[in-house]
């Protein structure tokens, strides 16, 4: 996948959180800023309200969406104030996820760095090599690999045996 569809998908992501959803919780918010690089915006949001884990209506936090902009100054904040890289919206995505699916390694690296599960699978059963490999994202691909993720392990075992 060429990196301009990534881009635009990504910014498509973005103006339907922002167009359709309206950015008015502390949550809504601190999505937004984290997804744009608005650091200091976003540094208020979370100070003022002591929670790295705020979240919009759809579930997701501002270090999802950090991961998925591939904002790795917002993506470091967060996790240096001890968001949780494991928290899923309600799509079962976690920031691992969705780091996976823009294809930042140093993004993603450090999300596994600080804990960040690559086993863990979203509602359709896909894991971060599912999404990567999806994708076309070679580096994330060899780094879970060197980390001895099974790329054959089924999207749902019994049900899909889609596998990486």
């Amino acid at each position: 996948m060429n990196k301009s569809f990534i881009q635009i998908s990504a910014l498509f992501t973005f103006l339907f959180f922002t167009l359709f959803v309206g950015c008015s919780s502390p949550g809504e918010k601190a999505t937004e800023y984290a997804y744009k690089g608005e650091m200091n915006s976003l540094k208020s949001v979370i100070e003022e309200n002591k929670n790295p884990n705020l979240r919009n209506d759809y579930g997701w936090t501002a270090l999802m969406s950090a991961a998925e902009a591939g904002n790795l100054n917002a993506v470091k904040y967060l996790l240096d104030k001890k968001a949780s890289p494991n928290l899923r919206n309600e799509n079962g995505d976690t920031a691992l996820i969705r780091a996976s699916v823009t294809g930042k390694l140093d993004v993603f690296k450090y999300i596994v760095e600080k804990g960040g599960s690559i086993h863990m699978k979203n509602q359709k059963g896909y894991n971060p090599l599912m999404k990567a490999s999806e994708r076309g994202h070679v580096e994330i691909i060899q780094f879970l690999i060197s980390r001895a993720v099974d790329v054959n392990e089924p999207m749902i075992p019994g049900k899909d045996t889609t596998t990486a």
